[in-house]
C-alpha cells in the first residue's frame, strides 16, 4: 500500500528531516510548511538555522526492510540527501541499506549537484559503505555470519537507484550537467516548480522527466507553454515525461497538460528498457497513462 500522495512515487522514506533554502525553487518549500506545523524541526529553513533544523533519524533506518519488491520510495523527501549537514558515513548507511534490498527503487532527488556528483564520483565510496554496513547493528543481527556474503553480492552504484536534480529556472540548468556525469543507471529530473521557461535542454543520459507547477500558499503561476515545450523536447529525444501538475493551491491537482488549441492530454510515463513512444500507440499526443512500464531503466 503506497503511503505517498505524489503519483511519481508509492512511499516515501525520511531518515533525515529538515533542509536549507539554496534557491528560488526554495521559496515555498512544502517540506518546510509541513515540517514547521508539525513541529518536526525548530526553526524556518534558512541557511543559518540549518545546524538545528537538519536532523538525523537513524532509527527509521530500518524501514528500508519494510518496503516491498517493485515499490518505489522517494528518499528523504523532508530533506535533501546531499544537505552538507549530513554526514558522509550516514548517507553512506543509506545508500548500504538501498544496495541491501535491490528490488526496490529508490528515488533520491537534490538541489545540492555539486555535493551529489563529488559524493559519486569518489573512487573510494563503495568501500566507504560496505565498512558503513558491517558497522550497523540492525545488519548485524539480520545476517550475523553471512554478512561478508551478503556484501559480496552488491554491486555500485546499483541497478536500483534512480538519482535526480530539481531544476526550476535557466540559471540551474548546470544541475544537469553534473548529473550526467554520475554512474548510475537512472538519472531523472524535476523540473518543479517550473518558474520559467527553460528553453533548449540537453537530454543526453537522462531517463526521466517530471514537470510540474508550485502549490501551496502563495504559489507561483506556471505557464503550460513551459511544459509543453519540455515535453516536445522529451518526445523528440525519446525520454520519458510525467507531467504532475499544474500550479495550484492544493498538490496534485490540474494534472492534465493543456494543449495549445486548449485539450488536455495526460503523460504519466515512466522509464524502462526499450522504452518508445511510438510503441503501442498511434500517436504521442494522446490521453493513454502508461504506468506498467519497468521501475527499472538500463
Amino acid at each position: 500500500m503506497r503511503n505517498s500522495r505524489i503519483r511519481w512515487t508509492t512511499h516515501s522514506w525520511n531518515a533525515v528531516y529538515g533542509c536549507s533554502k539554496i534557491s528560488a525553487g526554495c521559496q515555498n518549500c512544502y517540506a518546510e510548511k509541513i515540517a514547521l506545523k508539525y513541529k518536526q524541526t525548530p526553526k524556518p529553513w534558512a541557511a543559518k538555522y540549518a545546524k538545528e533544523n537538519v536532523l538525523l533519524k537513524p532509527h527509521k533506518l530500518k524501514e528500508a526492510y519494510k518496503f516491498k519488491a517493485g515499490e518505489r520510495v522517494f528518499v528523504n523527501s523532508m530533506s535533501d540527501m546531499f544537505h552538507e549537514e549530513i554526514p558522509l558515513d550516514y548517507i553512506d548507511q543509506m545508500f548500504a541499506l538501498m544496495l541491501d534490498t535491490p528490488d526496490v527503487a529508490y528515488q533520491i532527488l537534490t538541489k545540492r549537484s555539486e555535493q551529489m556528483l563529488q559524493y559519486m564520483q569518489n573512487p573510494s565510496r563503495f568501500d566507504k559503505i560496505c565498512d558503513e554496513f558491517r558497522k550497523m547493528e540492525l545488519v548485524q543481527k539480520r545476517y550475523g555470519t553471512a554478512l561478508e556474503n551478503r556484501i559480496s553480492a552488491f554491486s555500485w552504484p546499483g541497478n536500483n537507484i534512480w538519482l535526480g536534480v530539481s531544476v526550476e529556472n535557466p540559471k540551474t540548468l548546470y544541475r544537469i550537467d553534473m548529473l550526467r556525469q554520475c554512474p548510475v543507471k537512472t538519472r531523472f529530473l524535476s523540473l518543479e516548480p517550473l518558474l520559467e521557461s527553460l528553453g533548449e535542454i540537453n537530454l543526453d543520459g537522462i531517463h526521466w522527466v517530471i514537470v510540474g507547477g508550485e502549490s501551496g500558499p502563495g504559489y507561483r503561476p506556471m505557464d503550460h507553454s513551459w511544459a509543453r515545450e519540455i515535453r516536445d523536447q522529451c518526445v523528440e529525444q525519446n525520454v520519458p515525461f510525467f507531467f504532475k501538475q499544474s500550479a495550484a493551491f492544493h498538490t496534485e491537482r490540474g494534472t492534465s497538460l493543456q494543449e495549445e488549441d486548449g485539450t488536455l492530454s495526460d503523460w504519466e510515463y515512466f522509464p524502462k528498457p526499450g522504452f518508445s513512444y511510438r510503441k503501442g500507440a498511434d500517436s504521442v499526443n494522446h490521453k493513454v497513462c502508461d504506468t506498467q512500464l519497468s521501475l527499472f531503466a538500463q
